[in-house]
């Protein structure tokens, strides 16, 4: 089960008794929770591969973290060769 707020949708087939909603973004995940009777028959919940889903992705982030922690550094390191070369003049 999950709720979530849309932040972008389209809708086809309004001219039917049928219409088609599209969900096409996502504004926020308000709750997601495992429940006995899934709203589709074919729901699985997966445990372990979410769980080293999201250890990958812990990973990830954390060596994002590390390459935008390098750029800064080496950023800083050109703007002080830019202060002794202007130091120089």
């Amino acid at each position: 089960s999950f709720s979530f707020i849309v932040d972008a949708d389209k809708w086809d087939d309004l001219d039917t008794k049928m219409p088609t909603r599209t969900i096409t973004a996502i504004k926020k995940i308000i709750e997601v929770s495992a429940v006995t009777y899934p709203a589709y028959e074919a729901t699985e919940l997966g445990f372990e591969r979410a769980k080293k889903a999201l250890e990958s992705d812990k990973a990830a982030l954390e060596n994002a973290k590390r390459e935008k922690q390098e750029q800064i550094k080496n950023e800083i390191c050109k703007i002080e060769v830019m202060k002794k070369k202007i130091l120089m003049m």
